[in-house]
């Protein structure tokens, strides 16, 4: 554990930003939480019937025990966020509210939690479902600070990160999220106390939403990094028709003509990205790109079973520092290119036609 610091100018200054405030967090938590706990001990409490259901309606489907897998990967989830919920209050409460929490310590007790969770639910959905993980490109990213760019489409696809990057490398991840995530209490309670920032759905280039994602750069140091996910939603054919009739309406004709010739992604949302890049302390620019989880993006698709033994490709592949443009316009067109080769691996690689 790294030693802590008083000095509130460095990257622990950054704990609790974006915070709404005190009143409308604690509303949100005092319905969120009692309801995962309650949820939780139902689970538990019906699983001697739901298990026993789940295997008679397999059997008569055939399937390769869809059912089955769908209960205890429910079960993990209400459990690990019931033990994440406790395990947060037992590090509150060993700091203690009358101390101050922005430390060092504190922060990495958080970021340490924060790991384990995403860890803990991203490898044991993986191994109840049996899905295969092809990786290349991967790196040691722990030695540099890193900009990390990550296609989206699926919830499933926001867990690859921590299991191959912030878990194995102990790589400290600041991350852009959606607001609505803020109904998990775990992402609430823990994400709320680090370096992230919560985005309303829609309104990732408004100023102040740009502002705030572009705070996320300050102190980045050696084995940090930002996550976000240019697209700013998941990708549908049915969003990239709406997200082409955006840009047509707006008359931006040279992104509406880049972005048809990518059949396989949104055209990215550049604000959030473009700021950050600007402030870019020294960071490199890291991409991940995967298919095989577009099997997730619908519960129907779950129940069928689509996602049991489903062969996930991801690649990785790093622009150094040196290599980024400098100048907004520079960096637009750069991120249109690197947006293109996202699409480009798509075409050769995609494994599920969405």
């Amino acid at each position: 554990m790294t030693s802590e610091k008083s000095d509130t100018g460095d990257w622990t200054g950054l704990m609790g930003h974006g915070r709404e405030s005190p009143g409308r967090v604690w509303v949100r938590r005092a319905v969120t939480i009692p309801l995962y706990f309650v949820l939780w001990a139902t689970l538990l409490a019906l699983a001697p019937l739901l298990f026993p259901l789940g295997f008679a309606v397999d059997v008569v489907r055939g399937s390769p025990w869809v059912m089955l897998r769908m209960l205890a990967f429910l079960v993990l989830y209400f459990t690990c966020e019931v033990l994440g919920i406790l395990a947060g209050f037992l590090v509150w409460l060993a700091r203690g509210p009358w101390i101050s929490r922005n430390t060092q310590r504190y922060l990495m007790l958080n970021f340490a939690l924060q790991r384990w969770w995403a860890g803990t639910l991203a490898g044991g959905a993986f191994r109840l479902f049996r899905v295969q993980l092809d990786v290349e490109g991967l790196e040691d990213y722990s030695t540099r600070p890193i900009l990390l760019f990550v296609r989206h489409v699926s919830t499933a696809d926001t867990v690859l990160p921590a299991l191959l990057i912030a878990v194995p490398q102990q790589v400290i991840l600041r991350h852009v999220i959606k607001r609505e995530l803020l109904l998990d209490p775990c992402l609430d309670i823990v994400g709320n106390r680090l370096p992230n920032t919560f985005v309303r759905r829609g309104g990732g280039n408004s100023r102040k939403e740009v502002e705030a994602v572009g705070k996320l750069m300050e102190h980045l140091e050696a084995g940090h990094g930002v996550l976000t996910y240019p697209e700013g939603t998941r990708f549908t054919a049915a969003k990239r028709r709406r997200a082409l009739q955006r840009l047509e309406e707006a008359g931006n004709l040279r992104a509406l003509e880049r972005a048809r010739k990518m059949p396989h992604v949104l055209p990215p949302r550049l604000g959030g990205p473009l700021e950050m890049l600007e402030r870019n302390p020294g960071a490199d620019a890291v991409f991940c790109v995967h298919t095989g989880l577009e099997s997730t993006v619908s519960l129907g698709q779950l129940w069928r079973g689509d996602l049991v033994r489903a062969r996930v490709r991801v690649t990785f592949w790093r622009v150094p520092y040196a290599q980024i443009p400098k100048g907004r316009e520079s960096l637009s067109e750069w991120m249109w290119d690197q947006w293109s080769r996202v699409n480009a691996w798509l075409e050769q690689n995609r494994s599920v036609s969405v």
